[in-house]
């Protein structure tokens, strides 16, 4: 009896840790302003510890309410992630991700990547994009699962700002992975 009392606590605890993760990932493709998601997402403490001086914050102001502002200075990287960690599916599969940007300076989005057991395998970003504008100006990436390097089985959205005066307000920041259908 006591056996089965474990193991159906066991259960439950496991059930409660996959549906919070699945619920995070639910936040950041539903709730894409800033208003409660700025919540999943982590400044990168490691890398930003070397090279300190930029700073992370939620602002009001953006298209949808709040926003999330990054600050950086001529020596500092700023980065963050997303708590979520995201499934992959197959090597196929391809990565969507749109937000709004406004402001000065450098950005980079990519992925930090992990294996099926979710070990860290490594880094991928797109080029550096600088923006210089007042207005809020809409940014799409695509991101092939192919042009990652390893066995990656899980990805965990990425933003950096490089060394340089910045600036920068980020909005209504969505993604979503799509699988080829099978051939037949």
């Amino acid at each position: 009896m006591r056996k089965k009392v474990l193991a159906m606590l066991a259960g439950l605890f496991l059930l409660q840790v996959l549906t919070a993760a699945e619920i995070e990932i639910l936040e950041i493709k539903n709730d894409n302003s800033f208003d409660q998601v700025v919540n999943y997402w982590c400044a990168n403490e490691g890398m930003m510890k070397q090279r300190p001086g930029g700073a992370i914050s939620r602002e009001d102001g953006g298209i949808t309410g709040a926003c999330m502002k990054i600050t950086n200075t001529e020596e500092s990287l700023t980065a963050l992630y997303s708590r979520a960690l995201m499934p992959v599916e197959t090597s196929e599969d391809v990565f969507k991700l749109s937000f709004y940007v406004k402001g000065k300076g450098k950005f980079r989005v990519g992925f930090y990547t992990y294996s099926k057991e979710k070990k860290f395998i490594s880094t991928f970003f797109s080029p550096p994009t600088s923006l210089d504008s007042t207005d809020w100006v809409r940014q799409n990436y695509t991101i092939p699962v192919a042009t990652l390097r390893g066995e990656v089985g899980n990805v965990r959205i990425a933003i950096e700002v490089p060394p340089g005066l910045a600036e920068l307000y980020f909005d209504d920041f969505s993604g979503h992975r799509e699988t080829p259908l099978p051939e037949q």
